[in-house]
């Protein structure tokens, strides 16, 4: 029962949350903050850009190898 009490309620995180919010941005410069907020978005934009690529090119390798036929060479 005490392992339940512990956990924070809903609102008690919103307020913490607020608080580091605050206590990080006076850590950074607007300059600083700003350019970690454009990697952060450039990392999200290339792990769903790379998500997709992913399934185009297994698509693509699928396409190859689906009808496969012998061959024979000859000299």
């Amino acid at each position: 029962m005490s392992a339940i009490k512990a956990i924070p309620e809903q609102g008690q995180l919103v307020k913490v949350r607020r608080h580091l919010y605050m206590v990080i941005d006076g850590l950074f410069s607007n300059p600083a903050w700003e350019q970690f907020e454009q990697n952060m978005n450039s990392l999200k934009a290339r792990a769903e850009q790379i998500s997709r690529e992913i399934e185009q090119e297994t698509a693509l390798i699928r396409k190859w190898f689906e009808n496969l036929t012998a061959q024979l060479f000859r000299w």
